[in-house]
């Protein structure tokens, strides 16, 4: 499969992610299962700390009180091709935690074949916190994704 068509199913995949959370925002009513109403809204992922080092992110993540889906690019180092997460179901908040139940985890790496996926029903324990304004989601690895609010 050639890369084009490769970023074509990407994006294929993201746009019916997105498509389908709008879908259930607007049809289906909010259970309250959150009490942070600061993780409501659209953010912009700025970048991706990966073994200590910052790599620029390209992505965007809306967080209602009931889903979260996040589309995510980014390259490391002197990678001709950029890598991509995209992410999305049903979340509630537990002991400091954003934990959600995917209905689709995906990993693009061009540049290692073993780290592509696409997942699903992948519960996922993300600790959070705000800084200076970002909201920081810590991942068990110890990577971080660093985000700013779009307003």
């Amino acid at each position: 499969m050639n890369i084009l068509m490769d970023r074509s199913l990407f994006v294929l995949l993201v746009v019916s992610i997105v498509i389908l959370l709008l879908y259930l925002v607007v049809t289906q009513a909010d259970e309250g299962n959150t009490s942070d109403e600061r993780l409501y809204g659209t953010w912009q992922t700025t970048h991706y700390n990966l073994d200590g080092k910052d790599h620029e992110m390209t992505g965007l993540m809306i967080i209602t009180p009931a889903y979260f889906v996040g589309n995510t690019i980014f390259t490391i180092g002197d990678q001709a091709n950029p890598s991509a997460n995209a992410n999305s179901g049903p979340y509630i908040l537990k002991d400091g935690k954003i934990v959600v139940t995917q209905w689709m985890q995906l990993h693009w790496r061009p540049h290692d074949e073993k780290e592509n996926f696409l997942t699903q029903g992948v519960v996922e324990e993300i600790p959070y916190r705000f800084e200076d304004g970002n909201l920081i989601f810590f991942f068990p690895s110890g990577n971080r994704y660093v985000s700013r609010r779009l307003e």
